[in-house]
């Protein structure tokens, strides 16, 4: 499958076009960090040397988000904004993104 990022991710830009592992596009699909409608995406091209990442997650299930390791759900946000968090649920999967 292959998917357009509606967020950056890694060194991919928003709108990105990328081929992944199946279980990681399942996942950003699922938490509504990409789709399968290509439309408005560009084709992601890796500067010159550099080569197509191709991240790794387990196999997604939708009944079981967290792959059998007790997630059960993938926030993203910033630095300041995981800092300011007291106590942090464990069941949280949290994704630092730039802001």
């Amino acid at each position: 499958m292959t998917v357009r990022l509606l967020v950056a991710y890694g060194d991919y830009p928003i709108n990105a076009i990328v081929s992944l592992e199946p279980g990681t596009e399942a996942g950003l699909i699922a938490s509504g960090q990409a789709s399968a409608t290509l439309t408005g995406g560009n084709p992601y091209s890796p500067p010159p040397g550099q080569k197509q990442k191709r991240p790794v997650m387990t196999e997604f299930d939708p009944a079981d988000p967290g792959g059998g390791v007790g997630i059960t759900q993938i926030v993203s946000l910033t630095q300041a904004q995981y800092d300011a968090i007291a106590t942090k649920d464990p069941a949280t999967l949290y994704v630092i993104v730039e802001g």
